[in-house]
């Protein structure tokens, strides 16, 4: 825990993802907050970063290089972080990559402070309904 504290030191906000997860998210979280044990912390604040981890591409390469707990994919940092071949973008892509990054975790805090109901796997259950042309219920 220690690396992990200096690495987030001084940051504003952190990339953070479950360790175990029914959907591979990263969630920007407040530099106040310190993880627990179930979640894997990445000492970035960089919206370029979020971006590209909550890429398809790289919960793709998640899902495959990672393990699984039960039926959950499981992120293990140094299967699925680590040897991550991180995309060499120009700077327009990387620009583009940093806002729809910063507009995706803008529209999922939106949402859950409209709804504080709404948990993240939530929001993610929906999506999965939607896309599969399934009615959504009451619940």
């Amino acid at each position: 825990m220690p690396r992990t504290r200096r690495a987030i030191e001084g940051l504003s906000r952190y990339i953070v993802t479950p360790e175990t997860s029914k959907y591979r998210v990263f969630i920007l979280v407040d530099g106040k907050i310190l993880p627990e044990h179930g979640l894997i912390a990445i000492g970035s604040d960089s919206g370029l970063i979020f971006g590209i981890l909550s890429s398809k591409i790289h919960v793709t390469w998640a899902l495959a290089a990672g393990g699984t707990l039960e039926d959950r994919p499981r992120y293990n940092k140094t299967c699925c972080f680590d040897p991550f071949p991180f995309p060499d973008r120009t700077p327009a892509q990387k620009q583009k990559i940093r806002e729809l990054g910063e507009r995706l975790d803008s529209h999922r805090k939106q949402v859950q402070a409209a709804h504080p109901d709404i948990t993240i796997t939530g929001m993610y259950n929906l999506l999965e309904k939607l896309r599969a042309g399934e009615p959504f219920t009451q619940k």
